[in-house]
């Protein structure tokens, strides 16, 4: 026979899975653009909350050490927007969104108008893409004149055989705007791009159009549906970075984490190499390191810190060095974490290389929670209504509430914290990642 507590605890379970799957469908939203005091830097449909914007910053660090963009920011003046996609694939769902950076030039008089899109997994930070393309510079437009430029693209996007939209300039200033028409007073400016986002609550965009191009240089769609896509003048094969370090995503605070540096397809022969990696000493401390597989015979492969938050890197051998061509893990440095938090994201940069031909990229450590919101050890279905009560209002919002990483809480993530009790597959996994 089960004691009466039991059954008290079996029922109040089976109560909880079927008040969340019920009401999973619903959610709550919170986007706000955040222009950033750095310069000519937006933060654009951001969820609420610090933690995001501390993210976004981690995310700008790392892109702006790409040499693609440095391209762009060693001109006197640019100008650049760091968007989140969040419905490029599924409804609702980070596991599908992006972290979107355009960043382009101001040019002088007669000189031509640089643009570079980069775009990162948003859980990950993997690399999913990187666009650049010129546009002959020409002379500075108006809002008045970027807004019908904004409209036009908006109808060739959205308009469906059949449907009509009014000459925007043409309506009574009391008349509420058709989806086809941009309010001036929503259009931002971030440098030599103006901003226009159209919520989503059917057909949604984001569209920026560079006032000295006169062109539209990024146009995404979000549809509530989550068939929403990114709409990139000029696409280019996804670059080669041919020794980066491979970012990790772990779940939970861990003790130590070893972060990987890694070769791929190397342009030329190896036998001697040195380089430094950069990272957050408040949080990380240096332990050792252990040779990878393209390491193993080597001479000496040794680490030096050299300042705080810096490792010097050198390794030689006299014999069979790292071939041509090859791909592999050149080493794996072990940290212990002295700090951090769930949700947080660490940057790793790869910087001083002395290898010739090669081409380089950093790397982030994410770290996630488990669906442990109580902080017990262990995933059961009080995690879930804990979370689902943070959503509600009726109890207090713990760190790990927010399962999916989204920056918010809504009934979809205690529906993933039960089904972590239940060992249920959930929509975000993976632990290494590639730069």
């Amino acid at each position: 026979m089960y004691s009466k507590r039991f059954l008290r605890a079996l029922v109040t379970e089976v109560i909880v899975a079927i008040v969340i799957i019920i009401v999973m469908g619903v959610n709550s939203k919170s986007l706000m653009a955040q222009p950033n005091p750095e310069g000519n830097i937006t933060y654009l449909g951001l969820p609420a909350g610090d933690k995001a914007q501390q993210n976004a910053s981690v995310v700008w660090d790392y892109i702006k050490g790409l040499e693609e963009t440095q391209l762009i920011t060693s001109e006197k003046n640019y100008s650049v927007t760091i968007f989140m996609h969040e419905y490029s694939v599924g409804m609702s769902n980070p596991g599908t969104a992006e972290w979107v950076a355009v960043v382009s030039s101001i040019p002088e008089t007669g000189e031509e108008v640089k643009v570079l899109i980069v775009r990162l997994d948003y859980l990950t930070l993997n690399l999913t893409g990187i666009d650049k393309f010129t546009y002959p510079g020409g002379i500075e437009l108006s809002l008045e004149e970027i807004i019908p430029i904004m409209e036009e693209e908006i109808r060739l996007r959205f308009l469906l055989p059949g449907m009509d939209c009014p000459v925007c300039a043409n309506l009574p200033p009391n008349l509420g705007y058709p989806a086809c028409c941009v309010p001036k007073a929503r259009v931002q400016i971030s440098g030599g791009d103006y901003i226009y986002t159209k919520p989503a609550c059917d057909f949604g965009a984001t569209i920026i159009v560079n006032k000295y191009a006169g062109k539209p240089i990024f146009f995404a769609t979000t549809i509530w549906s989550g068939s929403g896509e990114l709409i990139i003048p000029q696409r280019s094969p996804l670059p080669e970075r041919n020794i980066y370090i491979e970012g990790i995503e772990t779940k939970g605070i861990s003790k130590e984490v070893c972060i990987p540096v890694r070769i791929q397809n190397a342009p030329c022969e190896v036998d001697t190499f040195g380089f430094e990696v950069t990272y957050d000493a408040n949080v990380f401390e240096y332990t050792g390191l252990e040779r990878g597989d393209l390491t193993e015979a080597f001479k000496s492969v040794e680490a030096y810190p050299s300042d705080a938050g810096r490792l010097r890197i050198e390794g030689y051998t006299d014999e069979h060095g790292i071939s041509e061509s090859a791909s592999g893990y050149l080493l794996c440095l072990n940290f212990k974490l002295k700090a951090g938090e769930e949700y947080d994201i660490y940057l790793f940069q790869l910087e001083n290389l002395e290898v010739t031909q090669f081409s380089k990229s950093g790397g982030c450590l994410s770290i996630r929670c488990q669906g442990d919101v109580n902080g017990d050890g262990v995933v059961t279905p009080g995690d879930a209504l804990l979370a689902f009560r943070c959503y509600l209002g009726a109890g207090p919002c713990l760190d790990c509430s927010d399962y999916n990483h989204n920056g918010k809480v809504t009934p979809d993530d205690a529906r993933y914290i039960f089904s972590e009790y239940l060992k249920l597959s959930v929509p975000f996994g993976g632990h290494f990642t590639l730069f």
